[in-house]
């Protein structure tokens, strides 16, 4: 198999749809490319409209049905045995500032894990 040495692991399910082209969006303006996308995909019927609109991104998509523990551990368990060195994870119903997969490579040269701090807002702010 011929990718990225990184990938970037994601858990979507129909309650996020909201929130799933702020997402994508994110991760298409990172300032580090060369990444692939797995997409634990737990009953979200209409991904193949996300690749579609966002076809730039290198997806894989595993389908599951879980609970969210087992379809993270189901996601890990996939990419473990493609030869990744690198897994980032995100949330869908999060998006990320652009240098998110960048900063996150830099410090995993040094550390074994890197933990980042989340924001929280709503409509109001900050």
């Amino acid at each position: 198999m011929n990718h990225s040495e990184t990938i970037f692991i994601t858990t979507i399910y129909p309650a996020a749809t909201d929130y799933l082209n702020d997402f994508f969006e994110s991760i298409r303006k990172q300032t580090y490319k060369d990444f692939d996308i797995l997409v634990v995909n737990d009953g979200f019927k209409k991904f193949k409209t996300i690749k579609q609109q966002f076809s730039d991104l290198n997806f894989l998509e595993l389908k599951v049905n879980g609970t969210p523990a087992e379809n993270r551990e189901s996601g890990i368990n996939f990419v473990l045995g493609l030869g990744y060195q690198y897994i980032i994870f995100g949330d869908s119903d999060d998006y990320f500032s652009p240098e998110r997969v960048e900063i996150s490579l830099r410090k995993l040269i040094d550390y074994d894990i890197v933990v980042n701090d989340l924001t929280i807002f709503d409509n109001t702010g900050i």
